[in-house]
């Protein structure tokens, strides 16, 4: 259930997803912005996986894809649960520049 919303530009993206991962059963795909874990504002790569590793049970996920805000959901069994959600992004600098980090 997608809604619209106005521009968002998320700060990490979705590189890809592992087969092997809890994640490939769910409905992530390679180029969803991150936006929450947990209803926790998503702000950038290391906060983005530190929210990711520490959750357990049915996460939450807030995506942007193609323009739209949606919800999707991962089951995190236990804390050794490998989620397989690779992460990559783009930290905009106020001068517009674009800086990349993984």
């Amino acid at each position: 259930m997608a809604k619209p919303t106005p521009h968002v530009s998320p700060m990490v993206l979705v590189e890809r997803i592992a087969p092997e991962g809890a994640a490939n059963a769910c409905d992530l795909k390679s180029g969803d912005g991150l936006l929450s874990v947990n209803t926790a504002a998503v702000a950038g790569h290391a906060q983005a996986t530190s929210l990711l590793v520490a959750a357990v049970g049915q996460i939450d996920l807030e995506i942007v894809r193609d323009g739209k805000v949606m919800s999707v959901s991962v089951e995190k069994e236990t804390q050794e649960t490998k989620l397989g959600i690779i992460l990559s992004g783009a930290k905009f600098r106020r001068d517009g520049a674009c800086a990349s980090f993984t």
